[in-house]
């Protein structure tokens, strides 16, 4: 990764989270242009149509960006990607991708950079309640009739988020492979299994540069290759985590959770760094 030097004053482009809009960049966009900087956000999947799988979506995001930058001048001595949630591996999958970027930061706020998954241990009880509670209905991340996570929500079966729900979704994107083609979720879906996640997942095994290319591939060779130069072109990457507790307690109108970033940094909530 190239010697990072700071330029506060780089326009940006963000990316929201899943089932988001550009509405949630509100106190992003005013934050930027209180220091007379230029912030974009990203338009090409809002609502529902985050929902459908990430290698669908990467084009339309690069096409944009494309768009923004051939047509404002701010833009064309280079940018920031921030990507809250699902946009923060949305941001990075496109640095990956994107052969012509001119990122010089990324900016990854709460977001699945390693893939989902909750494990049995007590600490990820909640979020998996949250989840079988929003997933099909509030978040519609896919419909019932393939997976109804809300079955798994009984008080009367203290396993059914400790491990059932977990182990059926996982076979579930194993055993048909069509839905990594449809839904983001699934291309994020990780399991301990690890053979089984490099041979079944095409997208984040790639993305993270860990699947498995044949040593005669020349062409997945190349791929992968390129995705790594694409992402050490950088100058620097944050990748920060803000604390269930502090999104639960949030303020409604705080699009984005700006403010609770803020409120988390000062108390050494959020943990940022360097990558290579």
């Amino acid at each position: 990764m190239a010697n990072c030097t700071s330029d506060l004053h780089l326009p940006a482009f963000f990316f929201h989270g899943l089932t988001g809009d550009p509405s949630n960049a509100v106190k992003y966009e005013q934050a930027f242009a209180a220091n007379d900087r230029a912030l974009v956000a990203l338009s090409f999947a809002p609502g529902a149509e985050s929902v459908a799988a990430l290698p669908t979506q990467i084009p339309k995001a690069i096409a944009q960006i494309r768009e923004v930058v051939a047509s404002d001048e701010r833009f064309q001595n280079g940018y920031v990607f921030i990507g809250h949630s699902l946009g923060g591996i949305m941001a990075r999958s496109v640095i990956e991708e994107m052969d012509d970027h001119q990122v010089h930061t990324l900016i990854s706020l709460a977001a699945p950079q390693s893939g989902l998954f909750y494990g049995p241990q007590p600490e990820d009880t909640i979020p998996m309640q949250v989840l079988c509670t929003m997933a099909n209905y509030e978040l519609q991340m896919f419909p019932t009739d393939i997976f109804d996570f809300a079955t798994y929500q009984n008080d009367s079966n203290p396993a059914g988020l400790r491990g059932q729900a977990q182990r059926a979704f996982a076979e579930l994107s194993v055993n048909k492979p069509e839905l990594h083609e449809q839904f983001a979720f699934v291309n994020l879906g990780r399991f301990p299994a690890n053979e089984v996640l490099l041979e079944s997942n095409p997208f984040l095994p790639a993305i993270n540069n860990v699947n498995k290319v044949d040593a005669d591939d020349n062409q997945a060779l190349k791929d992968a290759e390129r995705r790594k130069q694409n992402f050490l072109k950088l100058h620097a990457a944050h990748f920060g985590y803000v604390g269930l507790r502090a999104f639960r307690d949030s303020n409604g109108n705080d699009a984005g959770g700006l403010e609770n970033i803020r409120e988390s940094v000062d108390k050494g909530g959020v943990g940022s760094g360097a990558t290579a």
